[in-house]
């Protein structure tokens, strides 16, 4: 008999652990050192990239941002900055077609973008 409860302990424990687990599947290797969940996961979006010294009003004065078309739930903010923008496309205009995990903002942040890390994305040919 208390092979079976062994048994059953066991079994218990594992599922517990991997029921509990409040990984998603997700792996994003963004703002993992600031310890920031992803709040979205966003797919087949279109964009216009931004440069730092573009003389566009929507430049963010030191970094790349994507200027993403229509509206994204819960984004005050119509910009994203890819922390994985590739180099190959940074140059002020480029419109692309991305997806991606959208990453919280901290309530005491002043921000110019939302944290973006790219998953895919292309240049859209015109």
């Amino acid at each position: 008999m208390p092979a079976i409860r062994w048994l059953f302990l066991i079994v218990f424990v594992l599922v517990y652990l991997t029921a509990c687990s409040n990984d998603d599947g997700l792996r994003p290797r963004c703002f993992q050192e600031e310890n920031r969940r992803v709040t979205r996961t966003v797919s087949n979006r279109t964009g216009t990239v931004i440069a730092p010294d573009s003389d566009n009003p929507l430049s963010c004065n030191t970094i790349y941002v994507i200027e993403y078309d229509g509206t994204i739930e819960g984004f005050t903010i119509g910009l994203l900055w890819g922390c994985n923008l590739p180099e190959e496309l940074k140059e002020d205009g480029t419109r692309v077609v991305f997806d991606g995990y959208a990453f919280e903002t901290f309530e005491t942040e002043n921000i110019c973008a939302h944290f973006f890390e790219f998953t895919q994305i292309n240049r859209i040919e015109e």
